[in-house]
């Protein structure tokens, strides 16, 4: 799951992707 990060940041970004930039 490194490419994606929904726990840390699920109060600010419902869904994260470390690609998007």
């Amino acid at each position: 799951m490194n490419n994606v990060i929904s726990s840390k940041d699920n109060h600010n970004h419902t869904l994260v992707f470390t690609g998007k930039g």
